[in-house]
């Protein structure tokens, strides 16, 4: 048995231009119908767009305080971020403000001891993005800074711990 085209005779379309043409203009455009027209530009997103994420599978910190050396850039975009796979310092080389998180799961050397985290701009220690646990611990943390010259950011374990499934994230908000 052949079954009738539903389109064909149907007083809403004739072999399905107009179907094809609503897909295409937008609803209402049939035959010679208004085409709409596009913008002169194509709209873009405010400023550069600049962010990393970093990542360490596992990283052993018996020597404390240890600056986390981060294996893997799994996303790097933009000019005003730069960061060398295995090092620990994430290079803020444009002027702006940024947020900065990060999550691990952290393990202490000695069962059931102290660990901690926390992330530093140069030498100074970022007290807001401070973590801190008893025993095996996900800790986790953020700060936002806003820098007028290049700065190293980096995060460091406070207590000798071994970390798993370390990321840091960088985005230039502004």
């Amino acid at each position: 048995m052949v079954r009738p085209n539903p389109f064909q005779n149907s007083r809403y379309c004739k072999n399905g231009i107009e179907i094809n043409n609503n897909l295409i203009n937008g609803p209402g455009v049939v035959g010679g119908g208004v085409v709409p027209t596009l913008p002169p530009t194509v709209p873009t997103l405010p400023g550069d767009l600049d962010f990393g994420i970093f990542n360490s599978p596992t990283v052993d910190s018996t020597t404390v305080p240890l600056a986390v050396p981060l294996a893997t850039n799994v996303q790097l975009v933009g000019t005003a971020i730069t960061h060398t796979p295995g090092e620990a310092a994430i290079n803020l080389v444009e002027a702006g403000t940024y947020t900065i998180s990060y999550n691990a799961e952290v393990t202490p050397t000695a069962a059931g001891g102290p660990v901690g985290l926390i992330l530093q701009q140069g030498a100074t220690d970022l007290v807001e993005s401070a973590d801190t646990g008893t025993g095996a611990s996900f800790l986790s943390g953020a700060v936002t800074v806003t820098i007028d010259a290049p700065a190293v950011i980096t995060l460091n374990s406070s207590q000798a711990s071994t970390l798993a499934d370390v990321n840091v994230t960088v985005i230039r908000t502004a």
